[in-house]
This record gives C-alpha cells, structure tokens and sequence, in this order.
C-alpha cells in the first residue's frame, strides 16, 4: 500500500483560496503584511503558509512534500518511463499541482 504524504501547495490552498477557507487576509493581517492593491501581498502570505506547514507537519513527524520536490521526483520518474517503456503513463497536468 502507499503510505504517501501531504502537497503543502493543496493544504495551503485549502486554507488560501477564496473559494476554500479564504484566510490570505486573516494571515496577512496575523504576519503584518501589508495588503496592497496589487494582489502580490498573497505571495508572501502563501510563502509564510507554506513556511508554517512545513513546520508544523515536520515538528509532528508527518511527512509532506513541496511542489519544487514534487516535481523533481515526476521528472525523474518520467525520465525512467521513457527509458525503459518509450511513454509515460502519468499526465503531467494532472500530477504537478498549481503553485
């Protein structure tokens, strides 16, 4: 059985998206960042979740992945599967998660 991990990019999107949670500007607020009318300030509120997950998960011994990792590890798998069977039977769109 797969015994996996969590995507720190889907937890921080539960708590981010406005469809979701929509808790960017109750973060925003929590760690001063200032809210602009470019929505750039929720770059850094996503930079400082996913700071928090990582964190959090890591001082509870529960394993997570980020996206940059996530990636890295489709692309040598991919890499395998063309070597070995000339295709690859994962579509990227659906594997790599939106950052």
């Amino acid at each position: 059985p797969f015994n996996g991990w969590y995507a720190i990019t889907e937890i921080a999107r539960d708590l981010l998206d406005r469809q979701r949670y929509d808790l960017a500007e109750a973060v925003a607020v929590a760690c001063n960042i200032p809210q602009t009318k470019m929505d750039v300030w929720r770059d850094d509120v996503q930079l400082q979740v996913h700071k928090a997950i990582l964190f959090s998960f890591a001082k509870a011994s529960v394993s997570t992945v980020d996206h940059h990792t996530a990636s890295e590890a489709f692309m040598d798998f991919y890499s395998d599967e063309i070597a070995k069977r000339k295709k690859c039977p994962a579509d990227w769109v659906w594997i790599v998660p939106a950052a």
